[in-house]
């Protein structure tokens, strides 16, 4: 669990993950420089967490830290705000035994807002879904909404090139699922066994954030298709980074960010010749 200034909702996200029917045989939670109460609330669970602290350097950097530690078979992830169903690991878990050459599981969520009252439920037509060979889906958006609905193995995670050790890479999660997705099927589990927070609308410097990160995502994906010799995947995982990199122009545009926004239809040019 990566944890920046998480004091508000931190207590609930930990409580539902030591209150799983099985109990994780780790917990690790990782302190990103938060300046708030964090740290102090960690203190008083100290006996059930493996806290790690780090100078604040994003999301990415914190789960990799937290993996690099992590022993177990399978790693599962929850974000400071969200909170787990008591089954949740135990479900998870169950469905990757019972099928070996799944290499990750997601489920679905509710949507819940700032007080905890359900907003969506992500299972009933919310978003797509899919199992088995997701890349092609993923490829045109992410609709994995939280790595707190997912649970890996370790294998494949390792397979995949683990979480990036990039400071305030905004779509990580969305890199890693794209990349564990290319090495093999991943099952979608129709249950609903995760509150998601969903706070207060995106701000247009939100959406110009994750418009930067998924183009970043995908030129991440690429470079792993090529360096692991997945060429099957390259020309679509192409045609979507170019994509990408066309909608983060014209973000940079609406904020008169012109070099920047040239340097991104450069790329998506340029990377109609590039080979496989």
């Amino acid at each position: 669990m990566p944890v920046f200034n998480g004091e508000r909702h931190l207590a609930e996200a930990i409580d539902s993950v030591l209150a799983q029917s099985i109990a994780p045989s780790e917990f690790i939670v990782v302190d990103d420089g938060s300046t708030d109460g964090s740290a102090q609330l960690l203190e008083r669970y100290s006996d059930r967490l493996n806290v790690l602290c780090q100078p604040n350097g994003g999301q990415s950097l914190a789960r990799f830290r937290g993996t690099e530690v992590a022993s177990g078979e399978f790693l599962a992830f929850i974000d400071q705000d969200d909170m787990w169903d008591p089954q949740k690991l135990a479900r998870q878990i169950d469905l990757l035994q019972r099928f070996p050459a799944a290499l990750a599981t997601y489920c679905d969520h509710r949507g819940i807002d700032g007080a905890g009252t359900v907003t969506a439920i992500s299972g009933s037509g919310y978003g797509l879904r899919g199992s088995g060979q997701i890349l092609t889906a993923l490829l045109r958006g992410n609709f994995i909404r939280s790595a707190s609905l997912v649970m890996v193995r370790r294998q494949a995670y390792e397979l995949a090139g683990k979480f990036l050790r990039e400071r305030f890479f905004w779509s990580d999660d969305y890199s890693m699922w794209m990349r564990i997705a290319a090495h093999g099927p991943v099952i979608y589990q129709a249950e609903t066994l995760v509150s998601y927070r969903q706070h207060s609308g995106n701000t247009s410097g939100d959406v110009y954030e994750k418009a930067l990160g998924d183009a970043h995502a995908l030129g991440t994906l690429v470079d792993h298709l090529r360096a692991a010799g997945l060429t099957r995947h390259m020309n679509a995982a192409l045609a979507a980074q170019r994509e990408a990199m066309r909608s983060a122009a014209w973000h940079c545009i609406r904020r008169r960010e012109i070099a920047r926004a040239l340097s991104y239809r450069l790329k998506a040019v340029m990377s109609l010749w590039s080979t496989q």
